[in-house]
């Protein structure tokens, strides 16, 4: 299960078993509509950000914060 891309209403989500559909946010866990296979959604994020053969289209809107200390 990988996310496809970003949608307007959240994530194209494509599972291994071929079913596409379109979750708003990546949850605890996502679920096939199809076959019922689960995964983590901090798994499926992590996949999707750092595949480093997406190509990226615009920049984080997270700021970073500067002068912070430990």
């Amino acid at each position: 299960m990988r996310v496809d891309g970003k949608i307007s209403a959240g994530y194209a989500i494509v599972c291994n078993c071929g079913a596409a559909f379109a979750v708003e946010r990546l949850g605890v866990a996502v679920e096939c509509p199809e076959c019922g296979h689960t995964k983590l959604g901090v798994d499926i994020a992590a996949e999707y950000y750092l595949d480093t053969s997406r190509p990226v289209t615009r920049r984080s809107r997270v700021p970073v914060l500067r002068g912070a200390t430990g």
